[in-house]
């Protein structure tokens, strides 16, 4: 399953079907149990669900619940690129379909296997809305599915004349979301919030803050009400038996606190693809292990997940996004690499003071 990914992110940066990669990785074993289960609750259920009025509806399109109608949302096909953040794509930054914000939200389905149909949040760019699929390993072309941290949980419920209740198991926050059957290209996307409120200018200050960052794709640390860059290095890659990624200069000139633990910002790019590493420090560089080669084979072993620091994101406005360490850091040197860059970000951990 990984492999075909990685194979088809090594080929070429065309569009593909954004279905293809899904089902690699979907379960089959798991999917034919689920849709036999579903086809007995099909053909039994006109004697166990009470009927509503759903002619007209067509088969396999998502509809959702307002009052006692059905209007469908907007449908688009889907296509997939990118290494090393293999990304669906659908165009347009935000659905001309806006739902209201802040309340249980209801849409159905009729005539399709309800289980086939999956809710996913979008980010929103400039020109279209993503969502990350998996993420492919520089140099080893291993690759890591990361669909499902954007997939939303659903409960399903039989509606009666053949068609299926499909609700959010939470409410919905302000964003883009869509449907997507799992053997298939379509989209169902719809908005939810004001799209104008959901379009923050970037500059806009944060709530809290004096002054936000609003270059792109630059990382900025937080310090008191306001953000401010971290210096940016180029990595040089390269070396046997231990090939590296190599910043200049033993330390950073960044110094920053152990306590109390920082946050950091990104604005207008993936934040997933940002990966904090810690780097060790020798006489006149800082050095990042990437891989093991073996002299004679020339085979090679994937390390540099050993220095990755684990982070949580989260979306702080429309275009700015929050990356926190999971756990407090160390005193040592640290970077931020962007996947497929050469670019770092580094600063350097203080040993907090002992306390007297």
């Amino acid at each position: 399953m990984v492999g075909g990914v990685a194979a088809t992110a090594r080929t070429s940066q065309q569009e593909v079907p954004l279905a293809a990669t899904r089902r690699r990785f979907r379960k089959r074993e798991l999917g034919l149990a689920v849709a036999l289960v579903w086809h007995a609750c099909y053909l039994s259920q006109e004697t166990r669900a009470q009927p509503q009025n759903t002619s007209g509806l067509e088969a396999g399109t998502i509809y959702y619940v307002d009052g006692s109608d059905f209007k469908p949302l907007e449908k688009q096909t889907a296509t997939e690129s990118g290494r090393p953040t293999l990304t669906g794509r659908i165009q347009g930054s935000r659905s001309g379909v806006r739902l209201t914000a802040g309340q249980p939200l209801k849409f159905q389905v009729c005539g399709a296997d309800p289980t086939r149909f999956e809710l996913f949040a979008f980010r929103s760019t400039k020109n279209e809305r993503t969502v990350a699929i998996a993420k492919i390993g520089n140099w080893t072309g291993s690759s890591r599915l990361v669909v499902s941290e954007s997939e939303v949980p659903v409960a399903i419920q039989n509606a009666g004349n053949r068609c299926f209740e499909i609700t959010p198991k939470d409410i919905l926050k302000s964003g883009e979301y869509g449907f997507s059957p799992n053997d298939s290209d379509d989209v169902f996307a719809f908005g939810v919030g004001d799209a104008s409120q959901a379009a923050a200018p970037q500059a806009t200050p944060a709530r809290g803050m004096d002054s936000a960052p609003n270059e792109v794709g630059v990382v900025y640390y937080g310090e008191g009400p306001g953000f401010h860059p971290i210096e940016k290095q180029k990595e040089t890659r390269g070396g046997k038996p231990i090939f590296s990624g190599t910043v200049k200069g033993p330390h950073a000139a960044l110094r920053l606190p152990a306590e109390p633990p920082r946050t950091f910002r990104v604005c207008g790019v993936d934040p997933t693809r940002y990966g904090l590493y810690r780097f060790a420090s020798g006489p006149d560089s800082r050095i990042l292990p990437i891989a093991k080669v073996a002299l004679w084979t020339g085979k090679s072993t994937y390390i540099l997940s050993d220095s990755e620091v684990p982070v949580a994101v989260r979306t702080v406005d429309g275009n700015c996004f929050e990356i926190t360490p999971k756990k407090p850091l160390d005193a040592g040197e640290y970077g931020f690499n962007p996947l497929g860059s050469d670019d770092v970000f580094m600063f350097g951990i203080d040993s907090a003071k002992p306390t007297k």
